[in-house]
């Protein structure tokens, strides 16, 4: 599939319109689906650290879209039973339909490299709705960051301009695993709300966010933070 997706992007011809950019992005904790994996494997995700990441992103007309992305990560070693410091790396794929300004769908495929625990690669397969403001996007990971389990991810996310530059955001997002087991926490839910200011080409965002997960004896865990962002996007 993912070459399927590349062949596709590669194909189209050259005379249509190409947009190219690429953006840096330092944040005081790295949140993903409502976890950080900038934390070194403590309990209190608060207590994550800085880290830097960095993508370069080509858009074609046709919808189809190819993004390289790099950053600062944790993953876990398999083979001590420790939290490392690592770099992930991506190559994301896209394709986006819009139907008219407010109404659009698309399909997504990531793959997800580590440089020292390669065990943890994975590929998501996903897509999304949106209609205005409001985006619905759904995915699955076959094996989820090599826990052998499968998880299946639905979002659903709002966006509101306050003013030219200033606006919020806020999304629910469900995680579901095919084996609870293996991942070693329950299936859960998570939240976040954020607030950013852009003054071209920089963007400030902060925000808040926290789960209802809870490990395999149904004891609470704590995912609340607060992050701040500061990104520059250059075309």
């Amino acid at each position: 599939m993912r070459k399927l997706l590349l062949v596709c992007l590669l194909s189209v011809s050259a005379p249509a319109f190409a947009e190219y950019s690429s953006t840096l992005t330092m944040t005081s904790n790295y949140i993903w689906r409502g976890l950080s994996f900038s934390s070194g494997g403590a309990p209190d995700a608060a207590s994550g650290s800085p880290v830097l990441q960095g993508s370069f992103d080509y858009a074609h007309s046709s919808g189809f879209g190819l993004s390289l992305f790099a950053g600062n990560t944790d993953t876990y070693n398999f083979s001590t039973s420790t939290v490392e410091k690592d770099t992930e790396a991506e190559i994301n794929g896209t394709y986006t339909y819009n139907l008219n300004d407010e109404v659009s769908m698309g399909l997504h495929l990531f793959w997800f490299n580590y440089l020292r625990n390669s065990s943890n690669n994975s590929v998501d397969y996903g897509g999304f709705l949106r209609w205005k403001m409001i985006r619905f996007d759904f995915s699955y990971i076959p094996d989820y960051f090599g826990t052998e389990s499968s998880d299946t991810y639905v979002r659903l996310t709002g966006t509101h301009q306050l003013s030219e530059k200033m606006g919020l955001i806020a999304h629910l997002g469900s995680s579901s695993f095919g084996n609870e087991s293996k991942v070693g926490y329950k299936n859960y839910l998570d939240h976040r709300l954020g607030v950013y200011y852009t003054v071209a080409p920089f963007t400030v965002e902060t925000a808040y966010s926290d789960t209802d997960r809870k490990d395999l004896t149904n004891q609470k865990l704590n995912d609340k933070a607060v992050t701040i962002s500061l990104s520059a996007t250059f075309q």
